[in-house]
């Protein structure tokens, strides 16, 4: 796998990938455009795909968490919530909400309307993925939600956290045990209400 600066006649970057044999599945445009979706939908810059047919820029360009509720409509909401959640069904809750202060994150965290097929088996991963400052670390940090809510989707995107952070880090991290805190009271204050 080598990646190599193209020539360009205008402003950007143009990346070539020479992959070795056996990884043919990576030039699919089906799989490109799963792997752009996952994990740079969120990237302000655009990622453009270049095919015989013409060029089409895959990412949307903006983190739907970053914006404000009242510019996000319901079916965007729903639309992040079956890419996130990896689910066809429709979101019962949905808490958008940015905390600013002591600490500060910004969490969009969804409550499923119907029960995971998987929600007794011991080894259910957490659906809560963690960003710091736009950039995805971990799709598996157990320390931000109790296991008692691990049917809870959605993303947490702290400003506090240092970039490098590794899931030793985590384990131990006061700020994260803060934003738990705070995210479980919030959740079950609304669950509450409903």
């Amino acid at each position: 796998f080598t990646v190599e600066p193209a020539e360009r006649t205008s402003q950007g970057t143009s990346v070539t990938v020479h992959l070795a044999k056996g990884n043919a599945e990576y030039l699919e445009e089906a799989r490109i455009r799963h792997i752009v979706q996952q994990y740079s939908d969120h990237i302000s810059l655009p990622i453009v795909l270049a095919t015989k047919d013409g060029e089409q820029q895959l990412n949307k360009g903006s983190a739907l968490w970053t914006r404000a509720p009242k510019d996000i409509t319901e079916d965007q909401y729903r639309e992040f919530y079956h890419h996130v959640g990896h689910t066809f069904d429709k979101p019962w809750l949905t808490l958008h909400n940015k905390a600013e202060g002591k600490i500060e994150y910004t969490s969009l965290l969804f409550v499923p309307s119907t029960r995971p097929f998987d929600l007794m088996h011991p080894d259910r991963k957490h659906c809560v993925k963690l960003y710091v400052r736009r950039v995805f670390i971990t799709d598996d940090c157990e320390d931000l939600m109790p296991r008692w809510l691990r049917f809870v989707r959605g993303v947490v995107d702290s400003q506090d956290l240092p970039l490098n952070v590794s899931r030793e880090m985590l384990q131990k991290n006061v700020l994260v045990d803060r934003i738990r805190g705070a995210l479980v009271k919030r959740l079950l204050t609304e669950l509450k209400k409903k």
